[in-house]
């Protein structure tokens, strides 16, 4: 019976030191994954301001352990609120400011940003999401944080017009002025939507626009609306007419003909040769006799244009020659030189380029035969000069030698 006793009691004492053992382990496992805590309070110097007045907000972190790194996303409204400057580690991205800062330094964090206030209202400055706080264990720190919310207040803008309107595709009927309030315009029939660039004269006005897509064949009023601080408004609107498939050919083909027009049409009417487009041009033969000026690098030829033979200058280093010159008249000013003549595009402009002496070859030993006698006549006044000089200095040299003399024989007779 005693030794049966003693078995129970040592069983029973082994199965107490289990249970202590236990418990103490899971107490420090517990004490291993105990989570220190955080607490963020984001604040504001005044509680209420003025429109263009400078606000501050401070956020204030405070840790149980040593803080290795912090990462936050700040959101505010930038119609009512303008960044003005913030700690180094806040950066400013798509409208939102990035909080990453990756030093040791302590418990404590406190970060600074300074906001403008742009226009009246209410706004909040607030943690787009929970911040991340990561303590000198590695672990993730249980954060709680606040927002602020700021009154700003002031005048409020009762500007409602536009400074800058621009559609595109097309154009208006006459030119954006702000206090002309309607316009017009047309748009082929392939167009569906136009694109409005509308800028209002205050940056608290707000633009809405309508009627600019899904635009149907007709006329489609598009609706510019500026709404001021204030709550007044006013309306800008255009006439889109969108063409139909009837009016687009006909619109086409007047372009065509337009086009048609530009383009240089050549004829002979009693034995004069005529080119035409919005002026007149009388072709003339380039005569040898006449002062006619072939351009360097060119060559005359005789030129068969679309069945009628005309006397043109064409580039000699060119087998063939687009561009063409037509020595001609301009029956309205009376004007006489060379034009370029563009066989392609079918149109004709006056030609500034150089020029060298009358046509062909004749031109070319005309222009050497002055150019000689330039020279001759030029060199015949250099020697003339020369002699002059020359006859000069022996005068002088003259001159005096016989001063000399009359001074000697005076001294001699002396």
């Amino acid at each position: 019976m005693e030794e049966f006793m003693k078995n129970v009691v040592n069983n029973l004492m082994k199965r107490i030191i289990f249970i202590v053992s236990m418990c103490l382990l899971i107490i420090g496992f517990c004490e291993d994954c105990y989570a220190a805590n955080a607490t963020i309070k984001m604040s504001s110097n005044k509680k209420e301001v003025e429109v263009e007045e400078v606000i501050e907000v401070c956020i204030d972190i405070e840790s149980e352990i040593d803080i290795t790194e912090v990462r936050a996303s700040i959101i505010y409204d930038t119609s009512m609120l303008e960044l003005v400057t913030s700690s180094q580690t806040i950066t400013e991205t798509n409208g939102y400011l990035d909080l990453k800062d990756v030093t040791e330094d302590g418990k404590l964090r406190t970060y600074i940003i300074e906001f403008k206030a742009l226009r009246n209202g209410i706004t909040q400055v607030d943690f787009a999401d929970a911040p991340v706080i990561i303590g000198s264990d590695k672990n993730k720190v249980t954060a709680g944080y606040t927002s602020v919310y700021i009154e700003v207040n002031g005048e409020e803008d009762k500007e409602d017009e536009l400074e800058k309107l621009r559609i595109s595709p097309g154009k208006l009927n006459k030119k954006f002025s702000p206090d002309l309030f309607e316009y017009s315009m047309s748009v082929d029939n392939d167009i569906t939507d136009v694109v409005i660039n509308a800028k209002a004269k205050s940056d608290r006005a707000t633009i809405k626009i309508t009627g600019d897509e899904e635009l149907k064949v007709g006329t489609t009023k598009v609706k510019v609306i500026v709404e001021a601080e204030a709550g007044n408004k006013k309306e800008y609107i255009i006439k889109v007419k969108r063409l139909s498939k009837d009016e687009q050919k006909a619109k086409d083909k007047a372009n065509k003909i337009a086009e048609r027009k530009k383009r240089v049409a050549i004829y002979e009417d009693e034995n004069v040769i005529y080119m035409e487009n919005d002026a007149q041009f009388e072709v003339l033969e380039i005569k040898e006799s006449d002062a006619m000026k072939i351009p360097i690098d060119y060559k005359k030829i005789k030129l068969d244009l679309y069945g009628i033979e005309v006397d043109a200058c064409v580039l000699e280093s060119e087998k063939e020659n687009d561009i063409i010159l037509i020595y001609a008249k301009n029956t309205e000013n009376g004007h006489k030189g060379y034009y370029s003549y563009d066989k392609v595009e079918k149109t004709i402009q006056r030609y500034f380029g150089d020029t060298l002496s009358i046509a062909g070859d004749k031109s070319k030993e005309l222009f050497e035969k002055q150019e000689y006698e330039d020279n001759i006549r030029k060199l015949s006044i250099i020697i003339g000069f020369a002699v002059v000089l020359f006859i000069v200095a022996v005068i002088i040299i003259i001159k005096l030698s016989s001063d000399i003399k009359n001074i000697k024989n005076d001294n001699y007779l002396i």
